[in-house]
């Protein structure tokens, strides 16, 4: 037992938490990994086109681990640039590595995203699978993007 003198101790750590989808369903991820995304795979090596897997992310200077330390009773603060400055990127990565990516400052927008895939596709050779992560939530609403879809199909 500690003396009642002595005040209690414990030590503590200021670790990030880990990330991961909450509503993630395993039943659908098994399904992905061994149904949906082989049939993929299939498809694309019969029709000879190339997988490429895009995601957009953006970065600021001002970005901070999400904690700080300070002297005990002191806040902790963090000092971040005038103005902010942020930069954003939409990435396309296929199976063997080969990299497409555009930068910009901004939202994306339809007219932003029909802008890369124009690139995207002068930039390939071949017949290409392009899936889209968290870009596709937003961007499938764009009527733009659906009429362009639709003139590629033809």
């Amino acid at each position: 037992p500690r003396p009642a003198s002595q005040p209690e101790t414990r030590a503590e750590t200021a670790p990030r938490p880990r990330r991961h989808h909450r509503h993630q369903d395993p039943e659908e991820v098994r399904q992905w990994l061994e149904e949906t995304y082989p049939a993929i795979e299939r498809r694309a090596a019969r029709e000879g086109a190339t997988i490429f897997w895009g995601d957009e992310l953006g970065v600021a200077a001002d970005e901070h681990p999400g904690y700080g330390y300070a002297r005990e009773g002191q806040a902790a603060t963090v000092e971040v640039p005038e103005p902010h400055i942020r930069v954003n990127q939409l990435a396309a990565v296929s199976n063997r590595g080969q990299v497409r990516f555009m930068t910009y400052t901004g939202t994306m927008n339809a007219a932003l995203f029909l802008v890369f895939l124009g690139r995207f596709l002068r930039s390939t050779v071949g017949k290409v699978f392009l899936y889209l992560f968290s870009a596709s939530k937003r961007l499938y609403r764009y009527t733009a993007q659906v009429e362009w879809m639709k003139f590629l199909e033809n």
